[in-house]
């Protein structure tokens, strides 16, 4: 052992082959291993595996120093192996941690003694630990989600919530290499498109997966060296998820019968569509300016110059008029767009179909139409609750994501600017309740530099602003007055004066 605390990553492999050779040696002669041999193959497995994980953080530059990390912990090996492998990175990267757990309530005691595990975990780690617990089950039944997706709608919400309450950084969760390949394999049995079979993307905004190159036996290996004790989730076993159907059932017959290596083939696969999708995005980005525009509410593209382009061209080029009249593609299927195509696209004039959230395709002569049938999505924001700020502090929104940074100043500590995705608040005149919600119809505010109300929609108009992106504008509210049109124009009652002594400065980030 006294040759490992040098610490020499040359003597690593030496000390690698010598335990090999060791080893040969033992059993030719019929020993058993010793102990404390045992014991520094323990070290140099957790070691490379810490260093693998470290690789993946600085690739990505996951952290900056003084960042503080919110990890989420279920209790099971993955999370528990990202826990403790931060852990011991922490003071490297000048980090601090936080824990993050979510009772689901989907198995009685045993989910309640799960909370109990981490939070003595989090304990004995002296790391702070919020638990908190939702009645998933109830969410299910209420929204007719899956229990995959109701779960992880509640947990995302959460999660967030919570970065936002400690005023974290970056959230971190264990997905690991095998939860790509589960990921892949799910999309291709319910008919995903290219885009859907990418990988997770090791960073995300403020979300990390500095686990995502590692395989889940291999954090199982690490918490059985380090000889840490994770839960068992019974639910893993569960057949009515397709996730644990194609994990305990698929892969291993895939394995067994058809490609030894199946999972690492898949992995690299998902790479290679990874690099075909930067090309094809490329062509997109490229095409998209002469076959596309906005027109009112709808984005309407040209059929002929639409015809023109290869068949992968033409769906992604349809996935972008998506995204960019809904922010994104969620609910949207393979099959949606390729119906699309073949019933709009290349049907006569007047086909149209209804794609989810009450968005509408048609054609109309040589022009394809993306709009909305009715005002569904507005009146979907518009019953959304509006969301406290934190000041001083972070807050978050989700759809669309924005993050948004509220600091307090002396009026003589700072320098005003002019950035659009920036605000300046008499901080002394805001009232006690001060939320961010969606614009909505009605909504009058005085605009920087005018002298009467005026309303949004007006507002929106005359700065010709498109009515696409007006559907994601969101308002910062104080006791019922409009303080800042984000991103656009400040409320002239709320400006800073001679007379300011205390300034909100709130900063915008479009995550």
């Amino acid at each position: 052992m006294a040759l490992w605390n040098y610490g020499s990553m040359a003597l690593l492999d030496c000390c690698s082959i010598a335990l090999l050779l060791g080893w040969i040696y033992s059993m030719l002669s019929g020993s058993l291993v010793p102990d404390d041999l045992l014991e520094v193959i323990r070290i140099i497995d957790t070691e490379k595996l810490t260093q693998r994980v470290r690789q993946t953080i600085d690739e990505y530059s996951m952290f900056a120093k003084g960042d503080t990390v919110l990890v989420a912990v279920s209790g099971g090996a993955d999370s528990l192996a990202l826990l403790y492998i931060l852990e011991e990175l922490k003071d490297d990267y000048g980090i601090s941690l936080h824990v993050f757990h979510l009772n689901h309530m989907f198995r009685g005691t045993a989910s309640e003694d799960d909370a109990i595990f981490v939070k003595n975990i989090a304990d004995k780690l002296n790391i702070s630990a919020t638990i908190l617990e939702s009645d998933v089950p109830a969410f299910i039944k209420d929204n007719k989600l899956s229990k995959e997706d109701g779960a992880r709608q509640i947990r995302h919400r959460l999660m967030n919530e919570t970065a936002a309450k400690i005023n974290a950084d970056r959230t971190a969760t264990g997905h690991t290499a095998d939860d790509q390949v589960e990921t892949y394999l799910m999309r291709i049995i319910r008919g995903a498109g290219l885009e859907g079979l990418k990988s997770m993307r090791p960073k995300t905004g403020l979300l990390i997966r500095p686990l995502i190159d590692i395989w889940r036996e291999e954090t199982q290996a690490y918490c059985q060296s380090r000889k840490l004790k994770h839960r068992e989730d019974e639910t893993n076993l569960d057949p009515s998820y397709l996730r644990n159907r194609i994990r305990n059932e698929l892969l291993p017959e895939l394995n067994a019968k058809y490609n030894p290596s199946i999972k690492k083939d898949i992995l690299r696969q998902i790479e290679v569509i990874g690099g075909d999708l930067e090309i094809i995005s490329s062509l997109v980005e490229k095409a998209w300016p002469g076959i596309a525009r906005v027109e009112g509410e709808a984005i309407v593209i040209d059929r002929d110059k639409l015809l023109e382009k290869p068949r992968a061209i033409k769906r992604h080029l349809i996935r972008r008029a998506i995204s960019e009249l809904q922010g994104d593609t969620a609910g949207i299927t393979f099959q949606h767009i390729e119906d699309v195509i073949n019933r709009v696209v290349a049907g006569k004039t007047g086909s149209s179909i209804m794609l989810p959230k009450g968005l509408i395709v048609k054609r109309q002569y040589d022009m394809i139409y993306l709009d909305y049938s009715s005002d569904s999505r507005l009146e979907e924001q518009a019953e959304a609750e509006p969301i406290p700020v934190s000041i001083p502090g972070l807050t978050r929104t989700d759809e669309p994501e924005l993050i948004l940074d509220a600091q307090i100043f002396i009026r003589q500590e700072i320098e005003l600017t002019t950035a659009r995705e920036k605000a300046f608040i008499d901080a002394d005149r805001l009232g006690q309740n001060t939320v961010i919600r969606f614009s909505k119809e009605g909504d009058r505010f005085q605009p920087l530099g005018m002298t009467g109300l005026k309303k949004l929609k007006d507002f929106f108009i005359d700065c010709k602003i498109p009515r696409p992106l007006r559907k994601k504008a969101q308002v910062i509210e104080s006791d019922g007055r409009i303080v800042w049109l984000v991103g656009y124009r400040l409320d002239e009652r709320f400006k800073v004066t001679d007379e300011t002594e205390r300034v909100l400065v709130l900063s915008a980030d479009r995550g």
